[in-house]
């Protein structure tokens, strides 16, 4: 079935998670927690994932799901420790829904084995897509279980908030550039969503919300293959940093700072990696992006 019914996915708030008790790093690169390599790629099937997630070994995250469906539109945040889910917050993911029911968010999964469970459970459906990060988190599921009916479709859009993460080595890849057509996008895609993509004339545009004295800012710009996503769906993986600088202290302002990067053949989805909170111990939040034309 067509995705136009669907409700499109919001973005969330980029939040840094604190951690205790393990190796931390001392410099750009040097991940506290092992990270996969953009040469691994992503997960080619839901076993892969499920391995990608186990081997990651990160048993305290916070989630951000917000259900794509023709449903009200709300985002679940949750915090997750030591693998079980705390007590959801549940809010409008659209202006101007009205009062959230009780239940509306009742039947969505709040962790990631659940989120994996979710994709495992649509083995047979007409359409199943799925875009893995690299941790094997499914940061996007659609799932059309029946090409006979209508308004059936399921999806989710996902971030994922852990408590450590990396800095990018500098690659000498992104430049601030005005946005196409000139001025960066004032409006939020979502309510507090942390950036917009764009593709015009052979270059990808990003646009991070921030201090705009201390902006977030895309570091690698790696294409990767998403074999489990939309067939043709083309993806690129961004490394991207937003910790604090300790030398200098940030504006309290909010706005908007774009960037581009030349890239050949377009791209349709931007898969965000973004090193979060101090430094010498930086947070993660990963999340995807859609890409506007």
């Amino acid at each position: 079935m067509s995705r136009s019914r669907a409700v499109l996915a919001v973005l969330a708030v980029l939040v840094l998670v604190s951690a205790c008790g393990t190796q931390r790093s001392d410099g750009p690169g040097t991940p506290g927690t092992p990270t996969p390599s953009a040469s691994e790629g992503l997960p080619a099937s839901l076993d892969e994932a499920r391995a990608r997630w186990a081997d990651a070994g990160i048993a305290d995250y916070r989630l951000l799901v917000t259900p794509q469906c023709f449903c009200i539109p709300v985002t679940v945040d949750v915090e997750v420790v030591d693998g079980v889910a705390g007590e959801p917050l549940v809010s409008a993911a659209a202006p101007d829904i009205g009062e959230i029911p009780p239940g509306a968010a009742d039947s969505v999964p709040l962790t990631v084995p659940a989120l994996l469970d979710v994709v495992a459970g649509a083995d047979g459906a007409a359409a199943l897509e799925v875009t893995y990060d690299r941790r094997g988190v499914p940061l996007r599921i659609w799932i059309d279980r029946s090409e006979q009916m209508i308004d059936e479709e399921i999806g989710y859009a996902v971030v994922l908030v852990a408590p450590e993460g990396a800095r990018p080595e500098p690659a000498g890849v992104w430049s601030v550039a005005p946005w196409p057509g000139g001025e960066a996008p004032q409006e939020l895609p979502g309510p507090s969503a942390p950036a917009r993509a764009a593709y015009a004339d052979g270059r990808v545009h990003l646009a991070f919300w921030g201090s705009s004295s201390c902006p977030a800012r895309p570091v690698t710009l790696d294409p990767v293959e998403a074999p489990t996503a939309r067939a043709g769906q083309r993806t690129v993986l961004v490394a991207a940093d937003e910790t604090s600088p300790p030398d200098r202290a940030c504006t309290a302002d909010y706005g908007p700072t774009s960037y581009a990067a030349e890239l050949a053949g377009g791209v349709d989805l931007v898969l965000v990696e973004m090193a979060t909170g101090a430094g010498d111990a930086p947070g993660l939040t990963s999340y995807a992006v859609d890409v506007a034309a």
